[in-house]
């Protein structure tokens, strides 16, 4: 009786499956410490001026000043081109979802020329503020800026245009 013995490159040998699990371990090291970096990467770019809350991270309105100095603060950096500036006091939802060479992009497009501040509407802890956006490209836009109070701050909700004149 003849037994033959052929080769098997690919049978499991115990060496093999070492390796695949360390392979397997290596692998699921570098997914944790990539997701750690992202984490930290997201933490250290968090705009400043921001409050964290149970509802999530708000832009905060600083102590100096009201939410209407706020929103003309805004409005000075538009008009100046101190985009950068700007872009701060955008909720931090839309800055979470437009970079600032976007937004700086989209401002120029526009060409906001001025502004004029509008009405501002408080009921308890909600205030509402108005503005027009005079543009050089489109006409004049109004844009409506949400404020939460939130303790003794306000926060900055939402900024939404609300139409075209």
């Amino acid at each position: 009786m003849i037994v033959s013995m052929r080769f098997r490159p690919y049978a499991r040998t115990p060496e093999r499956h070492g390796m695949k699990k360390q392979q397997i371990l290596i692998l699921g090291l570098v997914v944790v410490l990539v997701a750690l970096i992202a984490a930290i990467v997201l933490i250290a770019v968090r705009p400043t001026g921001t409050s964290t809350t149970s509802s999530g991270t708000l832009t905060k309105v600083p102590s100096s000043q009201t939410p209407a100095q706020f929103v003309e603060s805004y409005y000075k950096a538009v008009v100046s081109g101190d985009f950068e500036t700007a872009y701060k006091f955008l909720p931090v939802a839309k800055q979470q979802t437009t970079s600032l060479a976007d937004f700086t992009t989209q401002l120029k497009g526009y060409g906001i020329t001025s502004y004029k501040m509008g009405s501002v509407n408080q009921s308890g802890s909600s205030m509402t503020i108005d503005a027009d956006e005079v543009t050089a490209s489109y006409g004049t836009f109004t844009t409506i800026w949400t404020f939460a109070k939130q303790g003794s701050a306000w926060v900055v909700e939402d900024k939404a245009v609300a139409g075209m004149q």
